[in-house]
């Protein structure tokens, strides 16, 4: 029961974040809106970073961008901005690394595995 419960959870987490409307989450999974409600809340509490990134998901949904995209480009920003480089050579360098990523068909999630193992 826990399982199956934990497991519900993480469904309306996972799909709340993708941005689909609390009445839709419990139509899917046949329970009150209620029970979404209290879920999502319960999220909410527990992460202040949540609805962000719930506006970020749906956003990213509207453009037709990939989130898992976004938090790929996200790491390979970090991992220069620890090499000490400044805001503006970062933006340069990530710019001539899109053109490269471009010209040989190279998606930046990709290219952040290889550089990152």
């Amino acid at each position: 029961m826990l399982q199956n419960l934990s497991w519900l959870k993480n469904e309306i987490l996972r799909e709340f974040l993708l941005g689909e409307l609390q009445e839709n989450i419990a139509k899917n999974h046949k329970i009150n809106v209620g029970t979404v409600n209290n879920f999502v809340s319960e999220f909410v509490k527990s992460d202040d970073t949540f609805e962000l990134q719930r506006q970020i998901a749906i956003v990213a949904k509207e453009n037709g961008v990939d989130p898992m995209q976004i938090a790929a480009n996200l790491r390979f920003k970090n991992e220069l901005k620890l090499s000490s480089l400044d805001d503006r050579k970062i933006e340069k360098f990530l710019d001539g690394m899109e053109l490269l990523f471009n010209k040989f068909s190279v998606s930046p999630s990709i290219a952040e595995k290889k550089l990152f193992p």
